[in-house]
């Protein structure tokens, strides 16, 4: 017991201020590290770059930084640095293969702010669902959907996987379809659709709108409605343009699916 209590004094004389300067770098460089992401996140730093760009690049400079700190107090412990160089190449290694997923997200999260198929703020369809991008990270990005719930989708899922955006384009179609019956007068259904079309404030006059014949089927003849409108006034539009319609054809005749029966009497030979 002797023995160990001398070996814990000359450790605590020898490398016992080493070991308190190497917890004082980690706290306080952490603590540092925690500011300045912080700072880049909310100050001017990168005001010119795009937000799910400004949210990646904070999040790797943290990492690579805390990285950077920790090999520096190991260093201050006084650890060989071929040594710490030969145990992070194994440990790289067997990271790289426990954590091919994570790789994969953050190579994702890169391709996303190269190529820019969306950004912070747009509206966007996935596999996952869909729903407005709240921000980019290094592994994931958010989305909130329109009945408030959060999707946390793994950048290289998003990377490797077909993704609609709706907030690309300035403008965007607004299909209105219905169906009529072959006895309806089509030129009034026409003339009626483009007038509310022509009278909405939110639909745009050029593309003008227009009404085409779809198809036909059992009993009915499918009529669509095609306008354009600006992408950020789409859901206005379409609810205006669908109330509107429903009042001004409120006379027209809109045949309903029918099932004809036929019942034949068995009689028996009596």
């Amino acid at each position: 017991m002797e023995k160990i209590l001398d070996v814990i004094r000359e450790y605590a004389v020898s490398s016992g201020l080493k070991l308190l300067f190497a917890l004082i770098l980690i706290v306080v460089g952490f603590a540092v590290v925690n500011r300045l992401s912080r700072f880049m996140k909310r100050g001017k730093t990168l005001k010119g770059i795009d937000l799910g760009a400004q949210t990646f690049i904070a999040s790797f400079v943290s990492i690579a930084l805390k990285v950077v700190i920790i090999l520096t107090a190991l260093g201050i412990l006084g650890v060989p640095m071929s040594n710490m160089v030969a145990i992070l190449g194994s440990a790289g290694l067997a990271l790289g293969l426990a954590l091919q997923g994570s790789l994969s997200n953050f190579a994702g999260g890169l391709m996303i702010l190269i190529f820019k198929p969306f950004k912070v703020g747009d509206h966007v369809e996935t596999k996952e669902g869909t729903g407005i991008v709240e921000k980019i990270t290094t592994l994931y990005t958010y989305i909130k959907t329109f009945d408030n719930l959060s999707i946390i989708v793994p950048n290289g899922t998003l990377s490797n996987s077909a993704i609609v955006n709706y907030s690309t384009e300035p403008t965007r179609r607004v299909d209105i379809s219905l169906r009529v019956s072959y006895t309806s007068d089509m030129t009034k259904i026409r003339n009626t659709l483009l007038r509310i079309a022509a009278d909405n404030p939110l639909v745009l006059r050029e593309p003008a709108p227009q009404v085409y014949v779809l198809g036909f089927d059992e009993g009915t003849v499918n009529v669509a409605l095609r306008a354009w409108a600006k992408t950020e006034e789409y859901f206005s539009a379409f609810s205006v343009l669908t109330d509107a319609i429903k009042n001004e054809l409120a006379d027209i005749d809109i045949p309903k699916p029918q099932i004809e029966v036929n019942i034949k009497e068995s009689r028996g030979n009596n």
